[in-house]
């Protein structure tokens, strides 16, 4: 019969992969996917299908089994299977490792392929800061900084969830200023201390701040 199973194109993480199917298939004729870990995760019936979709997630390798005379019940025979090796499509992907606290992050990346729903995450330890949807293969964007010193990240994900991150890029940002901190009741006097405020409990307040915050 010659093989049953082959890929009509590059297999890319987080993308559909096309699985044409070489020769008629039978009644209860199916095909399995299996991820990296061994799992089953996806499963077909090839009866009158020439090509068959299934979606793949983080990159590793694949194993595709072709099986005969199977059923609701019944698990039935492999006769094939087919390794697929699916990539990253991150070519490269590039932050700005040290920022001034206001400044502007610059963030740049090439892909071989967008998966949908892609996307950057700019975070710290497991708090979402900012994010942007990525629809181009190559491209850039800003993100300005916080107002607050220390140890950040950029994640290049496949989806929104951080279990599809495809590319991680550390930021580390710095204070060269000192912070200043004013609290002013709103209509008080311009020369009111400063310092120290009795205030009615639900009158507002102005904060006015620089520096650092933490």
């Amino acid at each position: 019969d010659g093989p049953k199973l082959h890929l009509d194109s590059e297999a890319f993480a987080f993308s559909k992969i096309r699985v044409v199917l070489g020769s008629s298939a039978g009644e209860w004729d199916y095909v399995t996917l299996e991820d990296p870990d061994g799992e089953r995760g996806a499963w077909e019936w090839a009866k009158e299908c020439e090509v068959l979709q299934f979606r793949v997630g983080r990159a590793g390798r694949y194993k595709l089994r072709y099986l005969i005379d199977g059923g609701y019940i019944t698990v039935g025979t492999v006769v094939e299977t087919l390794d697929i090796d699916v990539r990253s499509p991150v070519r490269s992907f590039v932050v700005d490792r040290h920022v001034d606290a206001d400044a502007q992050i610059n963030v740049r990346w090439e892909l071989e392929f967008v998966p949908p729903g892609c996307m950057f995450v700019f975070r710290r330890d497991r708090i979402r800061l900012a994010e942007r949807a990525v629809s181009t293969r190559t491209g850039t964007a800003t993100i300005p900084a916080p107002r607050a010193a220390g140890e950040f990240s950029f994640t290049l994900q496949g989806t929104n969830s951080r279990d599809s991150q495809m590319a991680e890029e550390p930021v580390t940002i710095t204070c060269s200023r000192p912070f200043s901190v004013q609290l002013r009741h709103v209509g008080a006097p311009d020369d009111a201390p400063q310092n120290a405020m009795i205030a009615a409990p639900g009158a507002e307040l102005e904060v006015v701040w620089g520096g650092e915050l933490i």
